[in-house]
């Protein structure tokens, strides 16, 4: 609600910071170069200088990673119910990558085909019209809709949903019509009228 005119009116907010997650498996013990089982037991430095290698040929400059607990319950039997995964972050602006990769520390890489936005959305838990509270916005002058207010958010984690105080704002709709008639030279419709009413409080 803007808070001189005490009217609702459309904004936009662009988010940024967002990232890629990645989940990788190390295995129990390293390949050797034919890709068989070696007596050398698998440590997370392990797993984590041979990602390094692939993420940066891959276009990755810079990221994070640590050790997590996740648990596993789809089809695949090879993979344990419960294990110690190697989360993996680094930023949207890097591509995607290791999507189905297999190593000679890491036998699954989880993640690697998720969109930015899919993961944000499902992070803030953002799946349908909803109410939000968002701090730190700052007033943005690049264009990237046609909204009335344009701000942006550098931390994706300042955008929270909140249970609904009250009922909906109300929106403007467009009822629009189109008149055509075909031109029989080009066998292409053309527009010839084209008329609308805006309904500004629904």
């Amino acid at each position: 609600k803007h808070e001189e005119s005490d009217t609702f009116v459309s904004t936009c907010v662009t988010v940024e910071g967002l990232e890629r997650n990645l989940f990788v498996l190390p295995r129990s013990h390293k390949l050797d170069k034919d890709g068989d089982v070696t007596d050398e037991k698998v440590e997370m430095v392990d797993v984590y200088q041979e990602l390094e290698g692939m993420l940066t040929r891959a276009g990755v400059k810079t990221f994070a990673c640590k050790p997590v607990q996740r648990k596993y319950a789809f089809e695949k039997h090879e993979i344990p119910h419960e294990a110690t995964w190697l989360k993996v972050k680094y930023s949207a602006q890097f591509p995607k990558a290791l999507e189905g990769a297999t190593g000679k520390t890491f036998s699954h890489v989880f993640g690697g085909g998720i969109v930015p936005l899919e993961r944000f959305l499902m992070k803030r838990d953002l799946m349908g019209p909803c109410w939000l509270d968002i701090k730190g916005a700052a007033a943005s002058f690049k264009k990237v809709s046609w909204c009335k207010i344009e701000c942006t958010v550098t931390d994706p984690k300042w955008v929270k949903k909140i249970p609904n105080p009250h009922a909906a704002p109300p929106l403007v709709v467009l009822s629009l019509n189109l008149q055509t008639i075909l031109n029989r030279k080009t066998a292409k419709n053309e527009i010839v009228l084209c008329s609308g009413l805006v309904h500004n409080t629904v």
